[in-house]
């Protein structure tokens, strides 16, 4: 197994080529050139712990600070949704407090 640094795959990610070839003859080739694949965060998981704590807090904070959203429905929210929209609210107070506050 060869890496080929001229490869059209490797043209619009050139960054990438010196990593590519630390582990060329190591890592398979089918894992180097397979298409780019994210992956899912446990945020179900994140927020069945300490985690749902802060994140009430920090959004008790936004709400009482701003006339953004509805402090009972944020509340509703963060007892009920998916772990996804607890997390886009959590984010969106914690960027609040970081830039805005």
């Amino acid at each position: 197994m060869h890496f080929c640094h001229s490869s059209a795959i490797w043209a619009d990610y050139p960054e990438l080529v010196p990593g590519v070839l630390a582990v060329d003859g190591i890592v398979p080739r089918n894992l180097i050139e397979r298409p780019k694949q994210g992956f899912g965060v446990p945020v179900n998981e994140l927020f069945e712990g300490p985690l749902q704590r802060m994140a009430e807090v920090e959004l008790q904070r936004f709400c009482a600070e701003t006339d953004l959203l509805d402090a009972d429905e944020v509340a509703r929210v963060m007892q009920s949704a998916d772990g996804s929209k607890r997390w886009y609210l959590m984010n969106l107070a914690m960027w609040w407090r970081t830039f805005i506050a």
